[in-house]
């Protein structure tokens, strides 16, 4: 399914997540060369609707403590593996979801930012098998 925008006055398709490929896994690359990327899963709105609710529910004493726990709790659900990410020293971080939440807590701008990007995954990643 396509919609159409403009481009330097060309007329663009712009392609969007449908159904069919919402239980697929796409490849969300972080480098230029794709050296390091994300393996995603794409979730429907119901879905991040009711992530949502728990983490309310969970800090509703705290809006602020439930906003910040919002972006590790949407991105635990999204991402299913990494590769290619590496700490300052060098060394390989594996994906373990404990990872992903330090993640979250050390480097949380950046972690929004790919949030962003996956939320736009149709456009933004291509799917998993077609990596190679």
């Amino acid at each position: 399914f396509y919609h159409h925008y403009y481009q330097g006055g060309h007329l663009m398709p712009l392609t969007v997540l449908t159904k069919k490929f919402a239980s697929r896994t796409f490849r969300l690359d972080l480098t230029a060369d794709g050296s390091a990327y994300f393996v995603c899963k794409p979730i429907v709105g119901s879905k991040q609707n009711e992530i949502a609710k728990k983490v309310m529910a969970e800090y509703a004493f705290d809006a602020q403590i439930a906003a910040f726990k919002m972006l590790p709790a949407l991105l635990e659900a999204h991402i299913v593996g990494w590769e290619g990410l590496q700490d300052v020293s060098g060394s390989t971080v594996p994906y373990s979801k404990e990872m992903l939440l330090e993640l979250c807590e050390h480097d949380y701008e950046f972690m929004e930012m790919q949030l962003n990007r996956i939320r736009r995954i149709a456009r933004e990643g291509r799917l998993e098998e077609e990596k190679n």
